[in-house]
């Protein structure tokens, strides 16, 4: 988002955010969330950088995640083995893979912080069981516009 044709000021901006979701599960309260959903994908980022720094962005992006949709979804939902049980049983677990596309409008002065959210996820990965490999993502391409 940084090296982008769009000169910082106050105006706003859509930002078309092209992702590659390796294996991801987002979870809501018990709920399993088996699609790219845009709020757990921020939410996501945003536990690990208070995680991370102590610092609490929800009430600042509460505005970012209003005006973020996914506009393409092409993941598939797919049954990943992780191992055996301590009885030698097969255990598996749901998961979604594939591209995704959001549509999102932030005020210019906000792209900073929207930057620093994608290189959690880029260097962190997203959602639950990532100490097991799940949750990473790819940023394949960011296009900024003004409107």
């Amino acid at each position: 988002l940084g090296a982008s044709p769009v000169n910082r000021g106050n105006g706003r901006v859509l930002v078309e955010l092209r992702l590659w979701f390796h294996p991801t599960i987002f979870k809501f309260r018990s709920y399993t969330v088996l699609y790219p959903s845009p709020k757990r994908f921020f939410l996501s980022t945003l536990r690990d950088l208070y995680t991370m720094t102590k610092v609490d962005l929800r009430g600042v992006l509460r505005k970012v995640l209003l005006n973020t949709e996914l506009v393409r979804n092409t993941t598939k939902v797919r049954r990943l083995f992780i191992g055996r049980d301590p009885k030698g049983r097969e255990r598996h677990v749901q998961v979604f893979q594939g591209n995704a596309i959001y549509a999102i409008v932030v005020e210019e002065r906000e792209l900073p912080v929207l930057s620093m959210l994608l290189e959690i996820a880029r260097y962190c990965g997203v959602g639950k069981n990532r100490t097991i490999g799940l949750g990473h993502v790819e940023i394949l391409k960011c296009n900024i516009s003004r409107i």
